[in-house]
């Protein structure tokens, strides 16, 4: 079967890797986001009990590039939809600026389909129309949001997707054994994602206001993994003195950035008080790894402390540009 996964557009690479060591399949970016390759149902089961950066699978039906909804419409209406379990219903996911709206879609596919039940409420299958600018994938759902975890009970206005925060693993090349670090953990999103995909990691969490590491807490033991976590209340300036000198392998982290309450002075200072710790306690060939909307002042105020800009990943995250960022030491 031709399967459709959904991932961070800019992130592909992360889930591409997945399915591979997962179901040990090859697949391919098609469009931004959305990643094609076959799959049988055993692994389809798999990948979707198993992943922990795909947003969303589907089976694949057609690809249609399209200008207008009436060209749109006349290429769905001309599909040859696979025999489907009755009662159905369509759904449209649309990102992109179209003078017609995701209610239009549903209408068309609905109408495409003879002599089928429809129920909108329990439908036995989803006909998905993925619409992003002018390109439209059909398929049929075959999993629903998987970025949704069963730990993540206690949710805070800042909280971290818990499959990008999986990917700022990734990212950072953690591995088994090493010791990572979150100093403004929040809810806790990188820690235990980080405890529920390697086995073997030392890790550390902290933030400076209580009612994070209360979030931590909760979440880390519905997740089973809050013992192996060493929590504590820590202002990042004082970082180099809670952990010994090259302790760390990887700091891994989404910090507060420059917003109308949290200006961008007081960033700064926080910024440079974070790459001075991690000039101390990072091992040689260490990084921190950041989410960020500032990615110039990050980069001025890591080079102050000596450090060189790795990699860099540009995304849309909370409808704002968002970029990760790796750092690593430099020496002159």
């Amino acid at each position: 079967m031709q399967i459709i996964a959904q991932c961070i557009p800019n992130l592909e690479e992360i889930s591409i890797k997945e399915i591979k060591e997962l179901i040990n399949q090859e697949s391919k970016i098609i469009i931004p986001g959305r990643i094609k390759f076959n799959a049988t149902k055993e692994e389809i089961k798999k990948l979707a009990k198993k992943t922990r950066s795909i947003l969303k699978i589907y089976l694949f039906i057609e690809k249609i590039e399209f200008k207008e909804l009436d060209d749109l419409e006349e290429q769905i209406k001309k599909i040859k939809f696979p025999e489907i379990k009755e009662p159905f219903a369509a759904k449209c996911e649309r990102k992109g600026n179209h003078n017609f709206t995701s209610n239009d879609i549903e209408i068309i596919i609905g109408d495409s389909i003879k002599n089928k039940k429809v129920d909108l409420k329990n439908p036995e299958t989803i006909i998905i129309a993925d619409i992003l600018k002018q390109d439209c994938l059909i398929g049929i759902e075959i999993s629903n949001n998987l970025s949704k975890r069963d730990y993540r009970i206690k949710i805070l206005s800042n909280s971290i997707n818990p499959c990008l925060a999986y990917c700022m693993l990734r990212i950072s090349e953690v591995k088994e054994k090493e010791t990572i670090l979150d100093p403004s953990c929040k809810s806790g999103e990188i820690i235990i994602e980080a405890f529920l995909s390697f086995k073997t990691l030392k890790g550390y969490a902290t933030d400076s206001l209580l009612n994070h590491l209360k979030a931590l807490e909760i979440n880390s033991k519905i997740a089973q993994v809050y013992k192996k976590i060493e929590i504590s209340r820590q202002d990042i300036e004082w970082l180099d003195t809670k952990f010994n000198e090259e302790e760390i392998d990887h700091i891994i982290t989404f910090p507060p950035y420059p917003s109308k309450i949290f200006k961008e002075k007081k960033a700064e200072r926080l910024y440079k008080d974070l790459f001075h710790a991690g000039s101390y306690i990072l091992k040689e060939k260490g990084n921190i790894t950041i989410l960020t909307n500032s990615p110039k002042l990050l980069e001025k105020t890591a080079n102050s402390e000596n450090f060189k800009l790795k990699k860099q990943y540009k995304l849309n995250y909370m409808n704002q540009e968002f970029y990760i960022l790796v750092f690593s030491k430099s020496f002159k």
